[in-house]
C-alpha cells in the first residue's frame, strides 16, 4: 500500500480521537482543538516518508498533538497579551480605519474557499470523508486546503 493511502487511513482512524485529546488539553476550546488536530495530521503528511507508519503511529500522533497544543497555548497567550496592550493604548484615542483590500477575513477568500470552509464546519465529523469526495479530493488534500484557508484568514486584516 502506498504511503498516501496509509496516511489517509490513519487520518480516518484517529481523527476524532486526536480532536477529543486536543479538546481535553485546551479545556473546551473546540475550534482550537480542531486547529491543533489539523496541524497534527498536516505534520503527519509532511513527515510521512520519515515515519514508520506501521509502528506505534498512535503514540506519535498523541505526542505531536501535545506539542502542537502547547505551541497553540503559547501563541494564544502572546496574542491575548498583545491585544490587551493594544486596547490599553487605544483607550481614549480616535482610531482611523485604513482602506484595505479586504473588509474582513472572509472577504479575502475566493467563493470556492468560503463554500468549502462553510461546508466543512457545518458537516458532521463522520461525513468529512464524504465531503472531501464531494469536492474531488482525499481527506488529506481537504486538510491541506483547509490549512491554507486558515492561513489566509489569519493573515488578513482584522
Amino acid at each position: 500500500m502506498n504511503r498516501g493511502k496509509q496516511c489517509n487511513q490513519i487520518i480516518e482512524k484517529y481523527y476524532d480521537e486526536i480532536v477529543r485529546y486536543c479538546f481535553f488539553l485546551l479545556k473546551d476550546d473546540f475550534r482550537g482543538a480542531e486547529d491543533c488536530a489539523h496541524d497534527t495530521f498536516l505534520l503527519l503528511l509532511r513527515k510521512q516518508n520519515e515515519l514508520d507508519l506501521e509502528q506505534n503511529i498512535r503514540g506519535w500522533l498523541y505526542a505531536s498533538a501535545n506539542r502542537i497544543v502547547k505551541d497553540y497555548r503559547k501563541k494564544q497567550l502572546k496574542f491575548q497579551a498583545m491585544l490587551n496592550y493594544e486596547l490599553e493604548e487605544m483607550d481614549d484615542q480616535t482610531v482611523q480605519v485604513e482602506e484595505v483590500g479586504c473588509s474582513d477575513a472572509f472577504d479575502c477568500l475566493s467563493d470556492q474557499e468560503l463554500e468549502l470552509l462553510k461546508a466543512y464546519y457545518s458537516a458532521p465529523k463522520g461525513e468529512r470523508v464524504d465531503l472531501a469526495k464531494k469536492y474531488g479530493m482525499s481527506i488529506s488534500e481537504l486538510y491541506k486546503k483547509l490549512h491554507k484557508i486558515r492561513e489566509i484568514v489569519r493573515e488578513s486584516p482584522k
